[in-house]
């Protein structure tokens, strides 16, 4: 595998148990869960920074088990954690000042799906930072 560069952080985007339940259809990625262990150790093991976005939802009826980070994805000791309650990690939290603030130009989006939250990321993360 090629090495990554430095200044570069996986941001782990609504890794959730929220997104079992089935009100959300069928996944379009049934490996998601053994790939993101892979790539979270890809990432762990050199030191490069993991950042952890977790949706928390507005509605009252939301059950809240549904955004505690699955289980082979939770942080460890020392990664932060950007909550937010739209559809992007840079609008309402401190994401952006941090990656400044920690020289990180590059990243990489993991997600248990490809569902248009994380394009909003994506996007929304050129815009301001890169």
């Amino acid at each position: 595998m090629q090495k990554l560069p430095e200044n570069t952080a996986l941001l782990m985007i609504d890794v959730q148990k929220g997104f079992d339940d089935p009100s959300w259809g069928e996944r379009n990625n049934p490996d998601a869960e053994m790939n993101i262990e892979s790539i979270l150790n890809t990432f762990r093991e050199p030191g490069h920074p993991v950042i952890h976005i977790q949706h928390l939802s507005k509605n009252p009826d939301s059950d809240s088990s549904g955004s505690e980070f699955k289980d082979h994805a939770k942080p460890k000791h020392g990664e932060p954690i950007f909550q937010k309650c739209v559809n992007s990690a840079f609008i309402g939290t401190d994401l952006e000042y941090y990656l400044k603030e920690n020289a990180i130009s590059y990243d990489s989006h993991c997600r248990p799906d490809n569902r248009p939250l994380c394009i909003n990321n994506s996007q929304n993360g050129k815009k301001s930072w890169l």
